[in-house]
């Protein structure tokens, strides 16, 4: 074992979930058509969503998919997506 092995695994142990760099923001749930709106960079409508705050969108798994605003009338739009969007191309 290399020690250039050794220190990528002592990076790989400090690697956190992606969802705990926005832990404190308020979390968006969306459905994989709402995803796929989202992923072409149309906002969408989110039952429940906070209003005029930046928000962590995860998809139906749970998995963080980007990170976007929401603004007062409860539309919800991606600022930075977070995954490839080919998983969405079949929808």
């Amino acid at each position: 074992e290399t020690a250039a092995s050794r220190s990528d695994a002592v990076l790989d142990s400090l690697l956190q979930d992606a969802v705990t760099a926005v832990s404190d923001w308020p979390l968006v749930q969306v459905d994989d058509v709402r995803a796929h709106q989202l992923a072409r960079g149309l906002p969408v409508r989110v039952a429940g969503a906070p209003r005029s705050t930046r928000v962590a969108i995860t998809g139906p798994g749970g998995r963080l998919i980007a990170v976007g605003e929401a603004d007062d009338a409860g539309q919800v739009a991606s600022r930075r997506w977070l995954l490839d969007a080919a998983p969405c191309e079949k929808l």
